[in-house]
């Protein structure tokens, strides 16, 4: 037993007891200043609060003013998320009702629709919309009285600084930044200031309205939990746009100073000291002024003392490492946004097709998922849920209710790149049953109707049957004989009669 204790106690005596932790809690000299000075244990409502947003929107807004490439991204993301802007296919009836509706009160919708889109401008409000997002890093727009517009109603884009605190009063947890909410977090009211009366006036807190919730559409992206206004996309690279923006000045001062030509001018012959004491050129007998400055069309000509000379700055500006400096850094500012490299940059000439296709994968989900998550939900539903209920007070048809009525919106698609390739990956997916043939048409044409374009085809078909390939009486494709040198009989011409075979089902 005596020896098994000791044993024991020999055992407890070499245990050791390890700590692990992340390196990173732990910070070093070089990351003190950046991490321990720089980042502020808070809650998220101090993350957001409204005097940083305040200056992060300022920023934003005199980069995208003055800077180029900031100036881009937002027109960037308003054609590719909006682009024409959605359309809407009204369905009808729920599909679990087993219920069709009328083709023509569905037409009727759908006209309604285009028509009050077009009266609103309803695809740049949108774009606009999207733009302030990326900028604001929200949007507010009011749905606001219209007596020209046959539904009555407009909708109008404010700016997001006129949303705020009534009276400039402290934030509560229900009163935050010109949000009021209730017990259970649902928006009860938008605070908006009043539009200034002079062009020198700012926004004045002591006048302002509540607007609810039903009449104001607020879209941004939330970054953090309970976050309840947005922050501007450019906050993570606002400092590297300036960077950006401070080295391109800096290497066009550089070339400038290279490009200035300078002349020298110096006497081989020495001085005479005169009796005021100034310098004497022996040759010419008159005063020497030492770096005196001559202006010439090209430049400057300087007069240097005896036994001095002068190097002019090394030509090698611009930098040749600029291009790549800024590639890398406009690259850092779209990774940061969603933009793939290409888009970053402006350029695709760095690229191959296969790499830009899969560079765009990213970038083409952020596309579906904003028009999906934040411009249908927050905005286009609502809108036209407001629309619907005034539209079927006066149809002319049975209309099912807004309970019982379901509808989508199609988005228009980015222009065809290789327009090959998405003609046979369309083939593929018709043949396999993927995709039906209206849903690749529609794909391509947003706005057109399908319906039509089959009873088109159809009679081209029948008037043109060479062209579209189809077989003669020998069982011959028609096509085959276009070029007139092949055996057998000619092609025949197209403003020649000839006998027309049955056209076949589109």
């Amino acid at each position: 037993m005596k020896k098994k204790r000791a044993k024991q106690s020999a055992f407890k005596r070499e245990r050791r007891r390890v700590a692990a932790s992340y390196a990173a809690a732990r910070p070093n000299q070089d990351t003190a200043r950046a991490f321990i000075q720089g980042a502020r244990p808070e809650t998220p409502w101090q993350v957001g609060n409204a005097r940083d947003r305040a200056t992060l929107r300022s920023q934003a807004r005199d980069m995208a003013q003055n800077n180029p490439h900031a100036a881009g991204i937002p027109n960037l993301f308003g054609l590719y998320v909006v682009g024409n802007g959605p359309r809407l296919r009204f369905l009808g009836f729920e599909k679990w009702r087993a219920k069709e509706i009328d083709r023509a009160a569905a037409l009727y919708v759908e006209h309604k629709w285009e028509q009050f889109a077009t009266g609103t401008r309803f695809a740049a409000i949108l774009r606009d919309v999207m733009k302030s997002i990326v900028i604001d890093g929200e949007a507010f727009v009011l749905a606001r009285k219209n007596p020209r517009l046959a539904s009555g109603f407009d909708l109008y884009l404010i700016d997001s600084a006129r949303v705020g605190n009534a009276n400039a009063t402290i934030e509560t947890r229900d009163y935050q930044d010109g949000v009021r909410f209730d017990e259970f977090g649902n928006v009860e009211s938008y605070t908006v200031y009043d539009a200034p009366e002079t062009v020198s006036s700012g926004y004045n807190p002591a006048r302002y309205q509540d607007v609810p919730p039903e009449m104001c559409y607020h879209l941004f992206r939330r970054e953090f939990a309970e976050q309840t206004r947005g922050i501007t996309w450019f906050a993570p690279v606002l400092r590297i746009l300036q960077q950006l923006t401070e080295y391109t000045a800096a290497s066009i001062e550089a070339a400038k100073q290279s490009t200035r030509v300078w002349a020298t001018i110096e006497t081989t012959d020495g001085f005479e000291q005169a009796a005021e004491g100034d310098l004497i050129d022996p040759q010419y007998g008159a005063p020497y002024d030492v770096f005196k400055q001559l202006e010439t069309p090209n430049g400057r000509i300087l007069t240097l003392p005896p036994g001095t000379t002068a190097r002019g700055f090394n030509a090698t500006q611009p930098n040749t490492a600029a291009d790549s400096y800024t590639a890398n850094l406009l690259a850092q500012i779209g990774y940061a946004l969603g933009l793939p490299r290409n888009k970053a940059t402006g350029s695709s000439h760095e690229y191959n097709f296969a790499s830009g296709r899969l560079d765009n994968q990213p970038f083409e989900l952020l596309i579906s998922t904003l028009q999906r998550d934040l411009f249908e939900r927050d905005l286009c539903d609502r809108v036209f849920a407001r629309f619907y209920e005034i539209t079927s007070y006066d149809a002319p048809v049975n209309l099912p209710t807004l309970e019982e009525a379901e509808w989508e919106w199609v988005w228009p698609s980015p222009p065809l790149i290789d327009a090959e390739s998405y003609a046979r990956t369309s083939s593929i997916e018709l043949k396999s049953g993927q995709r039906s043939l209206r849903e690749i048409w529609e794909q391509i044409h947003p706005g057109g109707d399908f319906e039509a374009f089959c009873r088109e085809y159809e009679r081209e078909r029948a008037m043109f049957p060479e062209i579209f390939g189809a077989a003669t009486d020998t069982g011959e494709s028609v096509n085959d004989n276009l070029d007139g040198e092949s055996e057998g009989t000619p092609a025949p011409r197209i403003d020649e009669p000839k006998s027309t075979p049955a056209a076949t089902s589109f």
